[in-house]
Order: structure tokens, then C-alpha cells, then sequence
């Protein structure tokens, strides 16, 4: 990494109050998110697989680790990235020892190609620029194994007038969060949120659920065997 991430670390002022403020709006989500890993990796696990990649999963921007302990806690090995030393430093203080922290840039990581059968974003790409937030999709496809799934949860644009009052709601969260993550949030939504993202990828996936009056959209999206 060029920049010395102690001295760019946005999210270091935000770190210690991000899990009390949140998490009681997340867990589910965090919760649902688990859940459709668990069957991601089980229906990946046969001999197509190779062994040591069938229990594994990834937490791309993993922050304080709240996702990574629910993975973990379902029985996977969960490797997490972030490139927050803050965060991590809250992760590896209130996780287990046996997930597998590295910090650094979630588009553009240590590991080999097709390192794992699932990879997990979650409330992430919508903080990042436009250029990053297609470097880290392309880094997650990367590291999918042929016909791996890729999770994401994000911001999307709800139908409902109750729905577009709540990202009101949502918009005074992001700017708790600082000025370019504020910035970052309101081109995501008005580039088209989560489903513009991944359909102009063109990457075969399908929305799974919708969570807060339609705020919030989960989805999957797959690797083709022949990328």
C-alpha cells in the first residue's frame, strides 16, 4: 500500500461507536446473510471444490468484524479484509482469534485467483467511489471459484413513499460518517443503488430479499464457469 493507513484512516473516529449505534438495526441483516452463506458453501462443498477452499469465506470491507463473528460462529473459516486499522483493531479485540484478519485494499488483495466459494459485501460499496466500487467488484469475482457467489448487501431505491422517508433516515447515518462517505452515498443512489451496480457489470444475480421498507437490498450474484 503506498499511503500508511494510520494516517488515512477514515473511519478512525467512527470505529468504537459504529457496533452500539447499529447493530441493533443490523444484526438481522447480518443474521440473513449468514444463512445464505451457510448454504452457498454446503452446496459448493463437492468434489468440483477443491477440499481446502469448501468451508471457507470471505468478508471483503469487514470493518469492526460483526459479520465475519456470525459467519464464524455458523461453522465457516472466514478470512475478512479491511483497509481501516481502527476497525480491525476493534475486530481483533471483539472476535474470535480464529478468523483471519488482513488489512489491507479490498480491491486488490493478497490472495491467489478463485480463492474461496463465497464472498460477502456488506453496506460497503456505497461508501466507496465509483472507479473503487468497481475495482472491489471486480476483485470479489476474482476470487470466486467458477459458478461462487458473490453477497451483497446495499443501499437500494425504494418504491414506496414510507421507503424514500426512511432513506431520510438513512441519509443522517451517512453523514455521521463524514463528508465523502456522505458524497459517496448520495452518487450511489443517484447512479441507481445496488442493481444499476451489478446490472452494469453484467453479472448474472438475482435480489434475494428487500429490508427496511425497501431501503435495503440483499443479492447474489454468480460467477460463470467460463470467466
Amino acid at each position: 500500500m503506498s499511503e500508511d493507513p494510520h494516517r488515512t484512516d477514515e473511519y478512525a473516529g467512527f470505529a468504537r461507536t459504529y457496533d452500539p449505534f447499529l447493530n441493533p438495526l443490523l444484526d438481522p441483516l447480518r443474521r440473513r446473510i449468514t444463512a445464505i452463506a451457510v448454504n452457498v458453501v454446503r452446496d459448493m462443498a463437492d468434489e468440483s471444490t477443491p477440499k481446502a477452499l469448501q468451508n471457507t469465506v470471505l468478508d471483503l470491507c469487514c470493518g469492526t468484524g460483526r459479520q465475519a463473528a456470525s459467519l464464524h460462529r455458523a461453522g465457516l473459516a472466514v478470512h475478512g479484509v479491511d483497509n481501516s486499522p481502527a476497525m480491525l483493531a476493534v475486530a481483533r479485540t471483539k472476535t474470535p482469534a480464529t478468523i483471519a484478519y488482513h488489512q489491507e485494499d479490498a480491491s486488490a488483495t493478497h490472495f491467489p485467483d478463485q480463492s474461496f466459494p463465497c464472498v460477502v459485501i456488506s453496506l460497503a460499496l456505497h461508501e466507496k467511489q465509483p472507479a473503487k466500487r468497481e475495482a472491489i467488484l471486480d476483485e470479489a469475482i476474482r476470487l470466486l471459484i467458477p459458478e461462487g457467489s458473490l453477497i451483497v448487501l446495499d443501499y437500494r431505491l425504494p418504491e414506496t413513499g414510507l421507503g424514500r422517508g426512511a432513506m431520510g433516515l438513512a441519509a443522517l447515518v451517512e453523514r455521521m460518517a463524514g463528508s465523502e462517505h456522505h458524497t459517496n452515498y448520495r452518487q450511489f443512489l443517484a447512479a441507481g443503488g445496488m442493481r444499476a451496480l451489478l446490472g452494469a457489470r453484467r453479472l448474472p444475480f438475482q435480489r434475494l430479499e428487500t429490508f427496511f421498507l425497501g431501503c435495503f437490498g440483499l443479492y447474489r450474484a454468480f460467477r460463470r464457469r467460463e470467466e
